[in-house]
């Protein structure tokens, strides 16, 4: 039996990764704080402005801040998708580490199955590969490095071939 997850988590290279993956969303959220901040400071002083300003200028700065405030939700919601991305694709890289190891180790053992030790109620611990796979993983592999994925930037470039691929008349 193995804990995949277990394994993961224990790991240096999980470790790490945990770590870089946490590093990244301060950074996402401060981004994101500085822009909510801007925009609540905006929406306090237009509504302090209110009783000197018409109504047609109030309603046009209103609308103007209501269109920021929304583009800023859809970047909220792209952050978060890039953070989901950059979670997925950092945990697929040690998957793909972790992949010929366990492999190694179930051959090394003899094994005949492997299951899935978190969804096994009891069994006997000596029939648990989770430590040598660790050890394995922790031997080939500690850190890597890697960036949050930019998925308005993946984007835009796939999006110009296909422009660029159009015929024209």
């Amino acid at each position: 039996m193995l804990s995949l997850e277990g394994a993961i988590t224990t790991s240096t290279v999980g470790g790490y990764v945990q770590t870089r993956l946490q590093q990244i969303a301060t950074q996402v959220q401060a981004e994101l704080k500085a822009e909510d901040t801007a925009l609540q400071n905006e929406a306090k002083t237009l509504e302090g402005q209110r009783a000197s300003l018409d109504q047609k200028t109030f309603e046009q700065r209103a609308t103007a801040l209501q269109t920021k405030a929304t583009a800023f939700q859809r970047k909220a919601q792209l952050r978060e998708r890039e953070l989901g991305a950059t979670q997925q694709k950092a945990l697929g890289r040690v998957g793909q580490e972790l992949d010929p190891i366990i492999r190694q180790v179930y051959q090394q053992r003899q094994c005949s199955m492997l299951l899935n030790r978190d969804s096994i109620v009891i069994a006997n611990p000596a029939m648990d590969i989770t430590q040598p796979v660790v050890t394995a993983l922790n031997a080939k592999i500690q850190q890597f490095s890697f960036d949050r994925e930019r998925l308005d930037q993946a984007a835009a470039p796939a999006q110009a071939p296909a422009a660029a691929a159009t015929p024209r008349k």
